[in-house]
């Protein structure tokens, strides 16, 4: 896609899409057999009944994504798969993401900085390495005092609000 959202090679097919039936026809991968496995092998199996449907993908985020600013101080940077999105977002001195909720489940985690984090009436600084859980519709907001912060969000599904915004502007861009 062009414009504000991610280059066509970055973005998985059907992402705006969103699908949340992933059941279809199982395909064998062929010269793989089932074998008893040690409880710490089966988290890397491989399912002899499941074959991949696309390729796979290396992105730079800050080569290969577009920046999108949503307020002054306040960028993203996002990777929109079919069932999950994962948004790089960077913070200036004393900016803020206003107290919102919404039907995706978000976990955030911070990389770089300090976040002030309100979670439903909690409120607490993460730093690098600290994380929060937000169910859906649970209020929450973050802001940033003197320092910079960069945070990940992942959100399941591809929150909607999100990209019913990309579309828009997209089309105000192609004219």
């Amino acid at each position: 896609m062009a414009g504000l959202r991610l280059a066509p090679a970055l973005q998985a097919p059907g992402a705006a899409a969103h699908r949340r039936d992933r059941a279809g026809p199982r395909r064998r991968v062929p010269g793989l057999k089932e074998q008893p496995m040690e409880e710490s092998e089966q988290y890397f199996r491989l399912d002899p009944d499941e074959i991949a449907t696309e390729p796979g993908r290396f992105v730079d985020t800050e080569v290969d994504v577009e920046p999108v600013e949503f307020l002054p101080g306040l960028v993203f940077r996002s990777l929109i798969g079919k069932d999950v999105m994962v948004n790089f977002v960077r913070y200036q001195p004393h900016t803020e993401a206003p107290r919102h909720a919404h039907r995706e489940e978000q976990i955030l985690f911070v990389l770089e900085g300090e976040l002030e984090v309100e979670l439903g009436d909690q409120t607490r600084t993460l730093r690098p390495g600290q994380a929060a859980l937000i169910p859906p519709h649970v209020l929450h907001a973050a802001r940033t005092h003197d320092g910079t912060c960069l945070q990940v969000d992942v959100f399941h599904p591809p929150r909607q609000a999100f990209l019913d915004l990309i579309e828009a502007r997209r089309r105000a861009a192609s004219g």
